[in-house]
């Protein structure tokens, strides 16, 4: 909220001019505001996330308070698999799914797939119209709602379901 002073004569559009300015600023400080927690996040809490990858990461999880995007945010292209339903970035080193080896991965738009998950999830997205830390960290993060959990890689999981990593 906010009081924008005026007079009897002020002309409707000067005032509409003038609440669209300060919403304007608004947003803007808002957007700041919101890079700053995520850096913050990433620096010390560990209760953020930034880059492509680790954002569909958590976003896959659930784990996603605010998705946060540069406007200019322009990823390369991720890949999906139609059977299991993994998705990732760049290209897969193999023809087949990298989490369940079939044959039915297809090429998707990252930054559609980060919409789209955050859009399914109900997550608030905050569009951020300039920032050079935010690109520098890849255009795209998230502030997470608790800490994430240790990752581990295929091999690893396959070798404490074995029992040969204990």
């Amino acid at each position: 909220m906010d009081v924008i002073p005026t007079h009897e004569e002020t002309a409707q559009t000067d005032v509409v001019m003038a609440t669209l300015s300060r919403f304007i600023e608004h947003e803007e400080q808002e957007s700041q505001s919101i890079t700053e927690r995520l850096i913050a996040g990433l620096r010390s809490h560990n209760l953020a996330v930034a880059g492509s990858a680790a954002s569909l990461d958590a976003l896959r999880r659930d784990n996603v308070d605010t998705l946060v995007m540069a406007r200019d945010y322009q990823p390369d292209p991720g890949w999906t698999c139609k059977d299991c339903g993994a998705i990732g970035t760049g290209t897969p080193e193999s023809a087949g799914c990298p989490q369940c080896g079939k044959l039915s991965v297809r090429p998707i738009d990252t930054r559609e797939a980060l919409l789209r998950l955050a859009a399914q999830l109900e997550c608030p997205v905050e569009v951020i119209k300039h920032s050079d830390v935010l690109m520098s960290l890849g255009g795209v993060g998230c502030l997470l709602r608790t800490r994430p959990g240790p990752s581990i890689d295929k091999r690893t999981a396959i070798a404490l379901a074995s029992g040969q990593g204990q």
